[in-house]
């Protein structure tokens, strides 16, 4: 006959959660009596596993919209780092990307937020460089109004007048 072997099970709970433990001693469920584990009468060799240990996870949320694809995880265990890449459709665009309200900047391009410690919004804002003008021919008139570095879907309404005066 064995002698008994006492142990306790300590969850680093700043870094890792334990919502469902589950300790088993030779695939056996056991169950803690004051914090502690008994396994009695020890004769051979004795296996422990501890289940239900998860690493702490922030969730990353991700924008879609027109003209752009960002591409990442949706999760990052606490205290890593995660890195996600915005690709542009129309190399004429270029993107302001932020995190938390936070402006990054890409290195080599991709971005990448160190050290996570909270859930992760990404927002991208597009900023189109393609301009547009209006050529209007023809003689007896004048034109008021923006006719030049017209940014594509603004509106402009340009006020015709004739020479003669005369709306």
């Amino acid at each position: 006959s064995g002698e008994n072997y006492s142990f306790s099970v300590t969850v680093d709970t700043e870094n890792y959660t334990a919502d469902s433990l589950v300790v088993k001693v030779n695939d056996v469920i056991v169950e803690a009596v004051e914090g502690v584990y008994t396994v009695e009468n020890v004769s051979a060799n004795v296996v422990i596993m501890v289940e239900g240990v998860a690493a702490i996870e922030y969730a990353v949320t991700l924008p879609t919209g027109e003209g752009y694809t960002v591409t990442g995880d949706v999760s990052v265990k606490k205290g890593e780092d995660y890195s996600f890449t915005v690709a542009v459709e129309d190399e004429l665009n270029e993107v302001i990307v932020k995190v938390n309200d936070v402006e990054v900047s890409p290195i080599d391009g991709e971005y990448i937020v160190e050290n996570v410690t909270e859930d992760l919004t990404i927002t991208v804002e597009l900023v189109s460089h393609r301009k547009y003008s209006i050529t209007l021919n023809g003689e007896g008139f004048t034109v008021e109004g923006k006719l030049t570095a017209i940014e594509k879907g603004e509106d402009v309404t340009p006020t015709f007048t004739l020479d003669d005066g005369k709306d």
